[in-house]
């Protein structure tokens, strides 16, 4: 898969229910450290799904200050009422963090089928979120309805990702939060 990005030279990710953007920023900073390591350019396109304007000025300023090398947009939308205004986009990776949780399990099969219809195949999904069971079976229940094979890890850290000073300074991301992690391939 990442292969794939840095051959194509370019990767379209879509971030729901993205706030601040801390797992933007964990998934961008793996890519710029990967693009210096293999010496390769690679193009960014991310959409950051939020139901909330809250978190605008703090996610345009860290894209701005820390990665402006990316193109970005925000997109205010309730994702319990679908991906219309994102209908006929495609992503090559879809992250959701701290989203679940917040959702119920028959809106997280409906999200189910929206992350479907937007990730292309041989996409990746990254979900993180709190260790507890019903929020795991929750995921669990995505991925099958997806019929995606995945694997679970239990992390202190988004998505294993470390944040730099300076990006963590205005992200305030919370560190040593314990977290589940899936990731699965689009087949």
């Amino acid at each position: 898969m990442i292969d794939d990005w840095f051959e194509d030279g370019h990767v379209d990710i879509l971030s729901v229910g993205g706030g601040p953007g801390s797992d933007i920023c964990g998934v961008l900073e793996y890519l710029e450290k990967e693009a210096k390591r293999r010496q390769a350019d690679l193009s960014v396109d991310v959409v950051r799904l939020d139901i909330e304007d809250q978190w605008d000025g703090v996610f345009d300023d860290v894209m701005e200050r820390f990665f402006p090398w990316a193109s970005y947009r925000t997109v205010h939308l309730d994702v319990n009422d679908g991906f219309d205004l994102i209908s006929g986009e495609s992503f090559d990776l879809v992250t959701a963090s701290y989203l679940t949780s917040e959702l119920s399990t028959e809106a997280c099969l409906n999200l189910a089928d929206e992350v479907d219809s937007v990730l292309v195949d041989g996409g990746v999904l990254m979900i993180n979120d709190r260790p507890e069971d019903v929020v795991e079976r929750n995921i669990r229940s995505i991925f099958d309805r997806i019929e995606l094979s995945y694997e679970e890890r239990f992390l202190n850290r988004w998505a294993g990702y470390s944040y730099p000073n300076d990006i963590a300074t205005v992200v305030g991301p919370k560190f040593n939060m314990k977290s589940s992690m899936f990731v699965g391939v689009k087949r």
